[in-house]
């Protein structure tokens, strides 16, 4: 007499690949079979139904059955991939992107823990946050990380623009009365 042939499931509730960050549930099971079926991730044994989160790279899972007097041995294997993420940096200029000359400024950053961040003020390297009271001029302000075996590099900009010049503009039909309004140029 023959052994019968055995069979194992292996199957994630996610399709692959996906990045950095995303958990999943990898799951082995014995469809046909005495015993067990036993999950592997890169020849480890690991808990069957049990989220996860790996780092980038591409994960070896195997889900085996030995067999025995009766069923043959059988097994599937599948090889998960984990890209790089995208880091989400925030960038934020208060009271506004455009101010008037005099007006303290301050720029804040959000950068995730694990990455190492740097903000430039016109090229140069400043410390987060940057509070100041700059004379009148256009600031370029970048926000950047190099990334890290997790995450991809990114950078991020905006233009901080004092103005020193406040004109009137709107006149009402008599001539005398003024509203003042004020002109924020791009210097």
């Amino acid at each position: 007499i023959n052994k019968a042939s055995s069979q194992t499931s292996l199957s994630f509730d996610k399709n692959a690949p996906q990045v950095y960050g995303t958990s999943i549930i990898p799951s082995c099971s014995l469809i046909s079979g005495q015993g067990t079926a036993t999950l592997t991730l890169n020849y480890n044994a690991i808990s069957s139904g049990t989220t996860i989160t790996l780092g980038v790279g591409s994960w070896n899972f195997n889900c085996s059955y030995p067999g025995n007097q009766n069923y043959t041995s059988s097994s599937n294997f599948s090889v998960f991939v984990i890209n790089k993420s995208n880091p989400i940096l925030d960038l934020i200029i208060n009271p506004s992107e455009n101010v008037l000359s005099g007006t303290q400024t301050s720029i804040t950053t959000s950068c995730p823990s694990q990455l190492t961040c740097n903000l430039y003020r016109n090229n140069l390297l400043v410390t987060a946050p940057d509070i100041q009271t700059l004379t009148s001029g256009a600031y370029v302000y970048i926000y950047n990380t190099t990334g890290n075996q997790n995450y991809t590099s990114v950078s991020i900009s905006k233009m901080l623009n004092i103005s020193s010049s406040c004109i009137n503009n709107d006149y009402d039909l008599d001539g005398w009365n003024i509203t003042a309004s004020c002109n924020y140029n791009n210097i």
